[in-house]
């Protein structure tokens, strides 16, 4: 902003006086647009108050006229006063929206606290925040409450109802710490809250139908090969009101180890030469809607499981040419909850019963492949092709997992007696159940892969 003006009267280094001062935007000596003031106090980097003042434009005065006015000019932010929005609709009156204060705290955060009030009692509040710290973190965050009322008391079409929608981002930078990240994207509240809502910010996401949210922490512990992972999610479909959460889900990953490697030097042996992996992995879900979601009920009917990997394998020579891979493979799955069926004579029905307790069950398999690798070579001397290699990669593997029936049990299934059906306790758990029927499998696999060197033209043509 530029003011000028024909007189100027400093009166010590903080205060100055201007008269028929003229406030701009342009940076032409004689501007095209400006507004006229008769006489104005100006406090540098603090504020400026002014007279009757009048727009410009073309040197041609305008019929917008202030009477006087007062404008702060201090650098940086700033907490103030926000101006609402005005307007009406059918339904709430006439209303003020977004209209509230803002808070500049410090240069990390700020705060804006936002109130929409409508004639026929309905109000909302809206408080927004973004946080910054430069090379660590950045994020922002928003929560939203309304109180709604329809139509008029006593008459058939009156309701009343109340949301809410929380919003929350935070990324954190790579340079705060490369085995340590965390990060947040949340969208979650009131399935109608946009449907119902007129706050005219919430239009945009009025045909959104789901919302996901995400807070994920890794850590990678130095010096070891353990690694975890949590996080926890959140999906909404705002048509069927259906919630899915999983708090927390946790992922512990070890990476390869060798543990009968020596300390140095090569792996001479296949003993020497055998990897041990292991995973867990640790979920607990919630499925129901949004106005269960925080009752005892959504808790009971939570989902918990434990699954544990742990895999070995390793590799040896064979005939100087083939190379052997042995794996043996192990899981156990564990759960707090199953389940029993039963035939109930007094309702001629299958009945079934959720039995508390820790309960598990466990699964392994093995398999052995061997493969080799050979080579063909054909050379020319003609032309711009002078070699083929043909590389042909062969594969035979054979996997055996024994049949697991030991977890299953049976029930009447209907009135007929013989009508006898098998089932596992664990069937209705996250990770489902134990696998039925033993296992034998034979792979074959054969890769051929064809290469062709050519040369330049221009080195043909040198070579005739």
């Amino acid at each position: 902003m530029f003011i000028l003006g024909e007189l100027t009267k400093k009166e010590n280094d903080s205060v100055f006086y201007i008269n028929k001062a003229r406030f701009t935007t342009s940076e032409k000596p004689k501007p095209d647009y400006y507004i006229s003031t008769s006489n104005i106090k100006v406090v540098p980097s603090s504020k400026i108050v002014g007279g009757f003042s009048n727009l410009v434009i073309a040197d041609v005065p305008t019929p917008l006229f202030l009477p006087f006015f007062y404008a702060p000019i201090s650098q940086g932010r700033a907490s103030g006063f926000l101006i609402p929005t005005w307007g009406q609709n059918s339904s709430q009156g006439y209303f003020l929206q977004n209209g509230g204060y803002y808070f500049a705290i410090n240069d990390y955060v700020d705060l804006a606290v936002l109130a929409d009030v409508y004639t026929n009692g309905s109000w909302g509040l809206r408080t927004e925040s973004n946080y910054a710290k430069r090379y660590k973190f950045n994020g922002n965050f928003s929560l939203r409450y309304e109180s709604l009322i329809n139509s008029s008391l006593g008459l058939p079409d009156y309701s009343k109802s109340t949301n809410y929608f929380v919003r929350w981002s935070h990324s954190q930078s790579a340079l705060v710490n490369p085995n340590s990240r965390f990060s947040a994207s949340v969208n979650f509240g009131s399935s109608d809250f946009f449907k119902e809502s007129y706050n005219e910010l919430s239009s945009p996401s009025y045909l959104v139908n789901t919302f996901n949210s995400s807070i994920n922490y890794y850590k990678k512990f130095e010096g070891t090969p353990f690694n975890i992972n949590t996080s926890i999610t959140h999906t909404q479909n705002t048509n069927t009101d259906k919630v899915d959460v999983t708090l927390p889900s946790l992922q512990l990953n070890m990476d390869r180890i060798y543990p009968f490697a020596p300390r140095s030097g090569p792996k001479k042996n296949p003993i020497q030469n055998i990897g041990l992996t292991y995973n867990m992995n640790l979920q607990n879900r919630v499925s129901t809607t949004g106005e269960e979601l925080f009752s005892g009920d959504a808790l009971e009917n939570a989902q918990s499981g434990l699954q544990q990997n742990l895999s070995l394998g390793t590799n040896l020579k064979a005939f100087k040419y083939f190379t052997i891979s042995p794996n043996f493979n192990y899981t156990e799955v564990s759960y707090l909850k199953t389940i029993e069926k039963n035939w109930d004579t007094i309702n001629e029905a299958v009945r079934t019963d959720t039995i508390q307790g820790f309960d598990s069950y466990r699964e392994y398999s093995a398999n052995v492949s061997a493969s080799t690798t050979f080579y063909g070579m054909v050379n020319f001397k003609k032309g711009r092709l002078r070699a083929i290699r043909h590389t042909v990669r062969p594969s035979i593997g054979y996997g055996y997992r024994p049949d697991f029936g030991k977890y299953y049990d049976e029930f009447q299934a209907s009135l007929d007696p013989r009508d006898i059906r098998e089932y596992t306790r664990f069937e209705q758990g996250i990770y489902g159940g134990p696998s039925r029927g033993e296992s034998n499998s034979v792979a074959f696999s054969l890769d051929n892969v064809f290469e062709g060197k050519m040369i330049k033209k221009d080195a043909e043509e040198d070579e005739d």
